[in-house]
C-alpha cells in the first residue's frame, strides 16, 4: 500500500514521547507529516476522519502502567476510515504493563488498524541529578533505533495492498485493563527563595492546574505528576518531594536502574 501522509497524535508533558514519535515518522520516509499535540490544555478535539493511506503513530507516556486518563480522554476524537496504526508507548524504565494493550483498543474503535506497538524509554519523572532513572533518555540511540522502527513500518506496509492483511501485532499486558492504582494526593513543591513567578511552569501543565501569583501554586485534584513544570523550570524552583515519593526513588534505583532497550512488537512480512 502506498502512505500518503503520516499523522503523529501524542501527550508528551516532558517531550520525550513527542521526540520518539518524530523520528518514527523521519524513518518513514514519507515526506507529508501532520501532528496533534494533545498535551495542553485546549488542544484540538476534532481531528477530522484519517483516510485508509494514512499512517496514524499514536504515542504516550506510561504512568504506573496505564495511559494517563486524561491522554485518553482527549484520544477519543480519533477516527479512521481503516488505515494503519502503529502504537508507541514510552515509560520511565520500569515497565510498560497494559499501555500498548490500553493504545490498542482505543485505535481499533476508532476504526484504525494497528499494524505495530513499540516502547521505548524516556527520563522517568521522578528522577532527579542525585538520583537519575534513564536519565538523558531518549538519548542517541533509542532515536536511532526509532528511525530504523519507522524503516522497518514503511517496508512492511509498502508489501502488502491494505493494512487490513495484516495481522495484529502480540502486544504485552492484558486485554483486559485492570483499574488504575491510587495514590496519596502529591503535588510538585514550590521553593519561594528560588521561584520567580515567570509563569513558565503554569504554561507547560497539561492539567491547567497550575496558578502563578507571587510564587506558583498547584491544584493537587488536577495534577498527574508528569513532572513538566520541575522539568521546565530554569530556576530549579519546582520539585517532588516527600516520603511516598521518596520510597518510590529507592525502590527505582534498586529495580529498575539497568538499562533497557526499545521493544518493538510486530509480525514480519509474509
Amino acid at each position: 500500500m502506498n502512505i500518503r501522509s503520516v499523522r503523529l497524535v501524542y501527550f508528551s508533558p516532558t517531550g520525550g514521547t513527542r521526540r520518539v514519535l518524530e523520528q518514527i515518522a523521519a524513518g518513514t520516509g514519507v515526506e507529508r507529516v501532520t501532528r496533534l499535540d494533545l498535551t495542553l490544555p485546549g488542544a484540538p478535539n476534532d481531528f477530522g476522519e484519517a483516510g485508509e493511506d494514512e499512517l496514524l503513530l499514536l504515542g504516550a507516556p506510561v504512568y504506573a502502567g496505564r495511559v494517563p486518563e486524561i491522554a485518553m480522554a482527549r484520544f477519543a476524537g480519533l477516527r479512521s476510515l481503516g488505515g494503519p496504526a502503529v502504537l508507541v508507548a514510552v515509560y520511565g524504565n520500569r515497565a510498560i504493563e497494559d499501555a500498548l494493550q490500553e493504545l490498542s483498543a482505543l485505535a481499533r474503535a476508532a476504526g484504525c488498524v494497528p499494524v505495530a506497538g513499540a516502547s521505548f524509554v524516556a527520563e522517568h519523572s521522578y528522577s532527579t541529578g542525585k538520583g537519575p532513572i534513564a536519565a538523558g533518555r531518549p538519548d542517541r540511540e533509542d532515536l536511532e533505533r526509532a528511525r530504523e522502527f519507522g524503516r522497518e513500518i514503511a517496508g512492511y506496509l509498502g508489501g502488502v495492498e491494505s493494512a487490513r492483511e495484516i495481522p495484529a501485532p502480540e502486544l504485552p499486558g492484558n486485554p483486559e485493563l485492570k483499574g488504575r492504582p491510587v495514590h496519596p494526593a502529591l503535588v510538585p513543591t514550590t521553593d519561594p527563595g528560588l521561584c520567580i513567578a515567570c509563569g513558565a511552569c503554569e504554561q507547560l501543565c497539561p492539567t491547567g492546574s497550575i496558578t502563578t501569583r507571587e510564587i506558583s501554586e498547584t491544584n493537587e485534584a488536577g495534577c498527574i505528576l508528569c513532572a513538566a513544570c520541575v522539568k521546565g523550570c530554569a530556576f530549579g524552583a519546582r520539585a517532588l518531594q516527600g516520603p511516598f515519593i521518596k520510597k518510590i526513588r529507592e525502590w527505582l534505583g534498586e529495580n529498575a536502574a539497568g538499562r533497557r532497550e526499545p521493544e518493538i512488537f510486530m509480525h514480519g512480512p509474509g
